[in-house]
């Protein structure tokens, strides 16, 4: 499962993300080679939260990655228990360790779902990856581009309009075109 899981995540990244535009701020560290995708074969959430500590490591360690997608597709594969894993474990870590002003975290999960939107919205698939990721941002680069965005606000709800016009259907065509790379 390792090229699999792998070559998905980058096809998801550039053919989704990028492709639809749904993060403005991908396609530059797409295009400079500064997104790190690193795959774990942990199979507990004890043991991805230990391959999270040492990608912030690595991270801390070297300015040239942007950004990491840590890629599980054996921890947390269903999203009843990734989402409390990410905003309590992987988040609270953040916290304790002093790093929540150095980086960021946020989950994609091919089970995402918004909190308060119905189940089968096509709003989830800004969110839906073809294997659990978990992406770590170094905040100073966030802060960057929402402060060099025109409107910045206005993305999560653009993405929402899109997608929904989208639909379903096609969303679904699109991860598993990024499943078999």
């Amino acid at each position: 499962m390792r090229a699999p899981a792998l070559t998905a995540a980058r096809s998801w990244v550039s053919d989704v993300v990028i492709g639809l535009t749904l993060c403005p701020w991908a396609q530059p560290a797409h295009e400079q080679g500064r997104i790190r995708y690193a795959l774990t074969e942990a199979f507990t959430p004890d043991a991805l939260l230990a391959q999270l500590r040492q990608e912030v490591a690595l991270l801390q360690s070297d300015p040239s990655i942007e950004t990491t997608l840590l890629v599980h597709p054996h921890a947390l594969c269903d999203w009843e228990n990734y989402y409390p894993w990410v905003a309590i474990d992987a988040e609270g870590w953040l916290e304790r360790e002093g790093l929540e002003e150095e980086f960021q975290i946020v989950g994609f999960h091919p089970g995402f779902c918004f909190g308060g939107e119905d189940e089968g919205d096509a709003s989830h698939y800004t969110n839906r990856s073809p294997y659990p990721m978990t992406h770590i941002l170094r905040q100073e680069s966030v802060e960057a581009a929402i402060e060099n965005h025109p409107n910045p606000m206005a993305v999560p709800e653009a993405n929402k309009c899109m997608l929904r016009r989208l639909g379903v259907g096609h969303l679904r065509q699109l991860l598993q075109r990024c499943m078999k790379g």
